[in-house]
């Protein structure tokens, strides 16, 4: 299910030049963005003061169906974002997309967020007294 293999959907959803940067580059080597899994542990054992926190600004999530983190936690993480986002404005699970939704949907994503950047620019907006 990894995404580094010829045959993988990273590599059948990814522009091959994408696809050789990511993954290409460094054969003997997970990119750094694999980093910050590999210090999951360190994280939580180092914060805990964020457990049961919520973020109170306005959010929008979106994520690739496909994706293997998300199909691996989807009941107990993405199901259950409003606990700690209460104004979660959108999630979106984008169908036949994984782990990179900017990369494999451009399109798609960018309407999301030029959505959400508009709820967000006419919610700031001082609210006019009733008359």
């Amino acid at each position: 299910m990894g995404s580094r293999g010829g045959g993988t959907p990273a590599k059948r959803r990814l522009k091959p030049e994408v696809w050789l940067l990511r993954y290409g580059v460094y054969p003997r080597r997970l990119p750094s963005g694999f980093d910050s899994y590999r210090a999951q542990d360190t994280f939580w054992a180092t914060t805990p003061f964020l457990v049961g926190r919520q973020i109170l600004q306005p959010v929008l999530f979106i994520g690739g169906a496909d994706d293997h983190w998300i199909v691996q936690v989807r009941q107990a993480g993405v199901d259950n974002r409003e606990k700690s986002l209460p104004n979660l404005w959108k999630k979106v699970l984008l169908p036949g997309v994984g782990h990179s939704v900017e990369q494999e949907a451009p399109t798609e994503v960018t309407r999301l967020i030029l959505e959400f950047l508009r709820y967000v620019d006419r919610s700031s907006e001082p609210k006019k007294p009733a008359q």
